[in-house]
């Protein structure tokens, strides 16, 4: 057991910041050890060697003593002794035994028994549209009606969902395009001047044109996940464009989702009917019925049609994670679009392992709890991105 004049030792220097690493671990062994009491400290000493010390008097003294005696941090404590003090004293002494236990689990434990918090790491981007005219506005919920430079009001914010105007246009104009772009960790709603609904999900943009008068087809660019719900009408059909894969409708519920970097473009269809086509339209197109997942593989260009869960393919409306028959490299990639962090893996075996899982609205603190638990995934954090170990 240590002598008594070491754990003054260790105090003193601590409150004078000159502890080593061993001796701030040595600190911390005796404190969980609960071998550290007020009798420890001399305050007379450490107040001496203090350049500056803090004022206390003696009507604050008394008063921190009391509030320090009340807390229940100091009542498991043996403090019979302390009467024997006068209350400035006790009051230091109390004090300093705060000090070093706060201190001490708040700035040194973390180092070397917890990481960094993971929500630290989530960074908050906007919503922003791009006009026709280049212009390119940010869109919160307090954003004021959006102008074109003619000063034309194209849309506004209507119960968080942005509503398009349908912008007056010559005929036999060359149609014009705006894009909403939704960056990682945000979802947004925008209603079209048709009156179709879509629900975006984060990293997609959507470019859409300023009017749907003089078109023959109502035709939207997408690159990423969106969910629409498109008004009827049988003279214009709503088509939508990916990079490989064309979803042509008349009125229907369906979603859309075409990330670059995914392997697969998929429709999963709700309600109503739609046709799919590779972009090319080589072969006949495709027709889902509701419950259908459409799949488009980029390596054999092959349209597959399959039964599958509505709720595994429109949770991400309601802020839901839901992974079904997902590689791992994917799921980092989803987790990095859903919460807008960095992930980087340096487990080459878990790359193409597979993974099911229901995240739910979970954080994502709570997701890598969940791989640490039930798969032993395990990472680290170096700057802003965290490495999968």
């Amino acid at each position: 057991m240590l002598k008594e004049n070491r754990i003054a030792l260790l105090i003193k220097k601590f409150a004078n910041n000159k502890c080593s690493d061993a001796e701030i671990e040595e600190l911390i062994s005796l404190l969980k050890q609960n071998k550290v009491s007020e009798s420890d400290i001399d305050v007379d000493t450490i107040l001496e060697s203090i350049e500056k010390p803090e004022v206390l008097d003696d009507k604050n003294a008394k008063k921190i003593y009391s509030n320090i005696l009340e807390s229940n941090a100091f009542r498991k404590r043996n403090t019979r002794f302390l009467s024997k003090k006068t209350a400035k004293l006790a009051a230091y002494a109390a004090v300093f035994i705060a000090l070093i236990s706060v201190t001490i689990f708040n700035n040194y434990i973390p180092i070397t028994t917890k990481k960094p918090s993971l929500n630290s790491l989530i960074s908050e981007e906007n919503v922003t549209i791009k006009l026709t005219d280049g212009a390119i506005e940010v869109v919160t919920k307090n954003t004021k009606p959006i102008e074109n430079k003619e000063g034309e009001v194209i849309g506004e914010i209507k119960n968080n969902v942005l509503t398009l105007n349908n912008q007056k246009e010559p005929k036999d104009t060359i149609i014009k395009y705006n894009t909403i772009n939704v960056p990682y960790g945000k979802t947004f709603e925008l209603s079209l001047a048709d009156g179709t609904r879509v629900k975006i999900n984060a990293g997609t943009s959507l470019k859409f044109p300023t009017s749907f008068s003089n078109a023959k087809n109502r035709t939207v660019y997408l690159q990423g996940e969106a969910f629409f719900e498109v008004s009827k009408d049988k003279k214009h059909p709503f088509i939508v464009k990916t990079e490989n894969l064309d979803v042509e409708v008349l009125g229907t519920e369906f979603n859309v989702s075409a990330y670059n970097e995914d392997i697969k473009s998929q429709v999963f269809l709700v309600e109503g009917s739609v046709e799919l086509s590779k972009e090319n339209k080589i072969k006949e197109p495709v027709l889902l019925v509701p419950g259908e997942l459409g799949s488009l593989n980029q390596a054999n260009t092959q349209i597959t049609v399959e039964e599958a869960s509505s709720y595994a393919h429109t949770s991400w409306m309601h802020g839901e994670l839901i992974l079904r028959n997902v590689k791992f490299e994917n799921l980092l990639k989803r987790l990095e679009r859903h919460f807008n962090v960095a992930i980087q893996n340096e487990n080459t075996e878990l790359t193409n392992k597979i993974f099911n899982a229901n995240f739910g609205d979970q954080s994502i603190e709570m997701v890598f709890k969940y791989l640490k638990e039930i798969h032993d995934i395990d990472y680290k954090i170096d700057e802003n991105t965290i490495i999968i170990k």
